[in-house]
């Protein structure tokens, strides 16, 4: 059986994975720093026999809780996902945990956390911090279940395009926009751009770039 770690730091991930093979040597050991080579393992219909995924919740460019929606559309038994992250934030704890995350661990949690934690996972456990009891906030896991083009329009507005440089990006109106904006403050639960651009960075949210030839 096979533990996958995904980080898109290469050391990092080299680093994990000697660690692991140390403390938990009865598992093989994958690696992959992106979520298209993490797919490529996982769906592959040869591929190794994958107990665990271990998942930065950072991937550069990509969000590592975006491989927790690609694993629901997972045929046969679910792989359980442990997230790793250095976002202390109740909000990101509780959005992976909506996507179906088995646990949720901090990297700045000693070794014998991250440990423990792997065992109960693999035990069919699960493991998630409690930091703050009051926070209820789901931001990330609604953000993900946004269609491709409200999460496009979300993410503009998040990089502080205005409404008409929006609409001169996705090839919409000013109104298309205004509708899409209302739609998602309501789904997301959000006041404003603001509101947006705070509960993103709480939650890990990573908004995607696009193309700039349309911007004026």
């Amino acid at each position: 059986m096979t533990i996958l770690i995904i980080d898109d730091h290469p050391m990092l991930a080299a680093g994990l994975k000697s660690m692991l093979e140390h403390h938990i040597p009865d598992y093989d050991y994958l690696t992959c720093t992106n979520l298209t080579a993490a797919r490529a393992i996982l769906f592959a219909k040869d591929g190794p026999a994958v107990a665990l995924v271990i998942c930065d919740l950072g991937l550069g460019a990509e969000n590592g809780a975006e491989l927790l929606t690609c694993m629901q559309a997972f045929s046969g038994p679910r792989i359980p996902v442990l997230m790793i992250s250095g976002l202390v934030e109740q909000a990101a704890v509780n959005s992976c945990r909506g996507l179906g995350a088995k646990g949720y661990v901090s990297k700045t949690d000693n070794t014998d956390v991250l440990i423990e934690a792997i065992h109960t996972v693999l035990a069919g456990g699960e493991v998630f911090p409690s930091w703050d009891n009051n926070c209820t906030s789901h931001f990330l896991d609604r953000a993900l279940k946004l269609t491709d083009r409200q999460r496009a329009v979300m993410d503009l507005a998040i990089a502080a395009l205005s409404n008409k440089e929006i609409a001169r990006e996705l090839n919409i109106t000013d109104g298309t926009v205004k509708n899409y904006l209302r739609q998602i403050y309501g789904f997301l639960n959000v006041k404003n751009r603001t509101d947006f651009g705070a509960q993103a960075t709480k939650c890990g949210y990573i908004p995607r770039t696009f193309p700039t030839t349309h911007r004026v």
